[in-house]
């Protein structure tokens, strides 16, 4: 693994607790008062992320964009179609796209993603909310080489990155063409096929989270591979 020359000044541990508090006092007044650390130690903190990530993603030519306007998801929620009025969210997240080719290839829904919250901080990767037509063609790569798709999700090295999965939105019965019985059926009935581990504040609040993420993102290629090879994009 190459390494870049910036430095990475980590995530406070006080980022935590402020995520915690705000859980409990959502609301601007709160939130005003204690925006200066926000700035400095969650918004400031987590463009150097990305920019370091950046950095490394090109320095071990690894295919993910890590881009401070399109990797980071603003705290201000957006309330206006949502029964929930709380202003702010409650976590931190930075999500980086993998994309052999930005300017030809659109699809939005691979790439590995960085997640703080109190007690649900995670590194995931995988599919995410997928245009039905790509999810359809993934569906039947795993259908049809199964076998492949396990020797992926087994190996030690994957499982030692990525030994959850997240099952929250998926169908009661397995799609429409698809065999029940066949032995792939669970993953088939996903509607994202995203891969997970837990991380804690170690982790969180290391200076060699960059480093780690390279870790994990080289980890995770084969498992994108398999699904962006399963999707005809010249078409």
């Amino acid at each position: 693994m190459k390494s870049a020359n910036n430095e990475f000044v980590a995530f406070s541990s006080e980022i935590i607790d402020f995520f915690k508090d705000l859980k409990d006092n959502n609301n601007r007044e709160w939130f005003a008062e204690r925006k200066k650390f926000y700035d400095t130690n969650v918004k400031s903190v987590s463009e150097q992320f990305v920019s370091k990530m950046s950095e490394l993603f090109a320095a071990n030519n690894l295919p993910f964009l890590a881009d401070k306007k399109l990797s980071l998801f603003r705290i201000y929620r957006d309330i206006r179609f949502s029964k929930n009025k709380d202003p702010y969210k409650t976590n931190m997240g930075a999500y980086f796209l993998y994309t052999p080719n930005y300017e030809k290839y659109h699809d939005k829904s691979m790439g590995i993603y960085f997640h703080i919250e109190p007690g649900q901080s995670f590194i995931a990767g995988g599919v995410y909310q997928s245009e039905p037509k790509p999810l359809r063609k993934i569906r039947e790569r795993i259908y049809e080489e199964f076998d492949d798709f396990l020797a992926i999700i087994n190996n030690p090295k994957f499982k030692n990155h990525f030994s959850r999965l997240f099952e929250t939105d998926k169908l009661k019965r397995a799609p429409v063409g698809f065999d029940s019985s066949h032995p792939s059926v669970e993953y088939l009935k996903l509607k994202d096929l995203t891969m997970y581990d837990l991380i804690d504040e170690d982790i969180i609040c290391s200076k060699n989270l960059p480093e780690i993420m390279i870790e994990k993102s080289i980890a995770l290629l084969p498992y994108l591979e398999f699904m962006f090879e399963a999707v005809d994009y010249e078409e």
